[in-house]
């Protein structure tokens, strides 16, 4: 019986009459019998009996046996002061911010919304070929603003030309290695906008190249040691740590206030700043296929500067993912891999194309994407899956 239902019952029915109230577990039911029960006691009336029935229900029933000549009027309000609520759980989380959170956490967006990156303002570094290039069409076309950035803006004019859907693909020239050039480009961008939403340290650079590798003896030591030793130089080596390391390092600082303000401007409902760095599936490798030593070790170190920056980051709301690609068109690529290696190297017996990568961005630059933090996105057919990896 709901309280209001007793209340009336109080009121009306004949004394004789014994009340049964249902699952007498239920707060208000009890929290309005008791104050009835103690107003009827202090005014003398003759006690009221409470007792336990079986019932269905786990918790029994309560059975309220009310004596003849029992007052039948509602106790006063309580006087003003701090009490106990009959519910204190469910009464204090109509105020609790922390429990009201999680009212509409089962209202799912609908899809468009839910994949949105419309307004959104993001920076690509290598953004004029490869995978960056398919990082900002991804983005471009549908909706958001992106300035893509490279050492070589006939490159990066070539692809706003051509890629432009909505006019918001938008080159801009800057070494990422040279920090004064990208604090250039930081201040270009915090002129036209005030801020961005998105950073893709995308840039990337592979040296080093292994000959393929003899087999166990077919070769002497001396043999393989001279190999090793030829496969590039301690400068090709410094070159892709600053590209792939550094250059994340650094760019990653020097948007951070640009990353800040499009928290604070609150143009993406839900979805915080983030920096996404793409590295490789062949951080995780530990076998000696691999194209570039200095390229595995370079992406090694990036995937874990990305983890890094989600706990440097953490108190401004700003996130930090990882994407490691497998084999995906880009002029890094192009002659040294085959169709036939590609199908013999990747369990789905293919490369990965724009609307992998895209789909991937999407997913993570909007709400759909929002509560991830500090992650690593392996995107690469199951590629992984045929090597020794730490995976």
């Amino acid at each position: 019986m709901m309280p209001s239902a007793l209340g009336q019952g109080l009121r009306t029915a004949r004394h004789e009459v014994s009340t049964v109230c249902a699952d007498a577990s239920a707060s208000p039911c009890l929290g309005t019998l008791w104050a009835w029960f103690q107003t009827s006691s202090t005014s003398g009336a003759s006690p009221i009996k409470l007792s336990w029935l079986p019932s269905t229900s786990p918790r029994g029933e309560l059975r309220v046996d009310i004596p003849p000549g029992l007052p039948t009027h509602r106790p006063p309000p309580p006087p003003p002061g701090p009490r106990v609520p009959a519910m204190p759980i469910a009464t204090a989380a109509l105020g609790n911010p922390t429990l009201n959170m999680f009212r509409n956490s089962n209202v799912l967006s609908d899809l468009t919304s839910l994949f949105s990156v419309e307004g959104l303002v993001a920076v690509v570094t290598g953004g004029g070929t490869g995978i960056g290039l398919m990082i900002a069409k991804a983005l471009e076309h549908n909706g958001a603003i992106v300035y893509i950035v490279s050492r070589r803006l006939d490159v990066l004019e070539a692809a706003a030309s051509e890629h432009n859907r909505r006019g918001n693909l938008i080159p801009l020239q800057g070494d990422v290695t040279d920090r004064e050039s990208m604090q250039a480009v930081a201040e270009t961008i915090r002129e036209r906008h005030g801020y961005i939403n998105l950073l893709v340290n995308n840039a990337g650079l592979a040296k080093n190249f292994l000959p393929k590798l003899p087999g166990p003896g077919e070769v002497d030591i001396k043999k393989y040691q001279e190999m090793l030793w030829n496969a590039g130089t301690p400068q090709d080596f410094s070159d892709a740590f600053d590209v792939n390391v550094s250059a994340v390092w650094y760019n990653a600082v020097c948007f951070l206030d640009l990353l800040d303000a499009g928290n604070k401007r609150g143009n993406t409902p839900g979805v915080s700043s983030q920096i996404l760095t793409v590295a490789s599936g062949g951080a995780f490798r530990k076998d000696d296929k691999v194209f570039s030593v200095s390229y595995t070790l370079s992406k090694s170190a990036a995937t874990h500067l990305g983890k890094m920056l989600a706990h440097f980051l953490k108190d401004w709301q700003i996130r930090s993912n990882v994407i490691a690609p497998g084999i995906f068109p880009s002029e890094m690529v192009d002659g040294l891999i085959s169709e036939e290696y590609v199908r013999a190297s990747v369990p789905l017996h293919r490369a990965g194309t724009i609307d992998d990568m895209g789909g991937l961005v999407l997913f993570l630059s909007s709400r759909a994407g929002a509560y991830l933090n500090g992650t690593v996105q392996l995107i690469d057919g199951g590629r992984l899956l045929l090597y020794p990896s730490s995976y």
